[in-house]
């Protein structure tokens, strides 16, 4: 037996002081494929050893993103087994999403429900970030629906438990960030790298009317972005051009009644007109 196989067979069988013995060896013969390494992730993070999965990531640099045939993640795989710890370690840490779905269209927190992993799907439904009504490729199960089948386990009393988490802190609640700057500062650039690297993009067609502002004619862009690192947000583009300040002001204030907002303020502070631009927008 090869000494790649000894290695994936200690995996497989679970035997932690092996497969620690054996993963500098692999790597210094530097002749494994990218299917190896993260086919041990995903069996790493299986078996929830948390400093395997560690070591995997930072020291042998294996994407804790990538899905196998299946279209399961290290997370899917970490979820069917209840190894919170793991599975903490890579949504806080490695960003992974919880919301990863596999090729039938299944979360992490589908798999939990099916097979009754209590303690993972109630890690998963404390991120805020998971959607127990979440449906499949097909539009039928969802995991509440998938734990109600289930209903003589604990699983079902987990979901329950966050019955409320749909209605009062709904998922596809989206954060508002006003994104303001003057004229040459990167505000542009900063918009296009945020919109770069979200996983989804919706250019949004109006806003709410307020003080007779005209729906998408005050120098704001809107973007409805679901992005790995941001959560979900739409992004208010807003021109720094003086000419827009007043309509500004009349979006700003209606996009934050009732709801918060995060201000990201590009300047260059060269300019005197700095000054009057953040009196505008601090002042709203």
């Amino acid at each position: 037996m090869s000494l790649e196989d000894k290695c994936r067979d200690a995996f497989k069988k679970r035997d932690h002081k092996e497969a620690v013995r054996l993963l500098p060896l692999v790597e210094e013969q530097n002749i494994l494929k990218i299917i190896f390494w993260w086919d041990l992730l995903h069996l790493s993070s299986y078996n929830g050893w948390l400093d395997v999965t560690k070591d995997l990531i930072t020291k042998y640099h294996c994407d804790p993103h990538e899905k196998d045939g299946l279209g399961w993640t290290c997370l899917h795989y970490a979820a069917l087994n209840n190894h919170v710890d793991v599975m903490r370690y890579l949504i806080d840490e490695c960003h992974c999403d919880p919301m990863a779905v596999d090729r039938r269209g299944w979360t992490p927190l589908h798999w939990a429900a099916y097979y009754c992993k209590s303690a993972a799907a109630e890690y998963l439904l404390s991120t805020g970030k998971c959607d127990p009504l979440a449906e499949d490729n097909n539009g039928y199960y969802t995991p509440f629906a998938i734990a109600q089948f289930n209903s003589l386990t604990d699983t079902l009393s987990v979901f329950k438990k966050f019955g409320s988490i749909k209605s009062s802190h709904p998922i596809d609640s989206y954060v508002n960030v006003l994104l303001v700057g003057n004229p040459g500062a990167g505000k542009s650039t900063l918009s296009h790298v945020i919109k770069d690297t979200a996983i989804s993009s919706i250019v949004l067609g109006s806003f709410r009317n307020v003080g007779g502002v005209v729906p998408c004619t005050a120098g704001i862009i809107p973007y409805k972005l679901q992005h790995r690192t941001l959560g979900n947000i739409i992004l208010h583009d807003f021109a720094g051009h003086s000419e827009y300040y007043s309509s500004h002001s009349a979006v700003i204030e209606n996009l934050l009644q009732g709801s918060g907002g995060v201000f990201l303020i590009v300047v260059n502070i060269l300019e005197k007109e700095l000054l009057k631009q953040l009196h505008q927008w601090v002042t709203v």
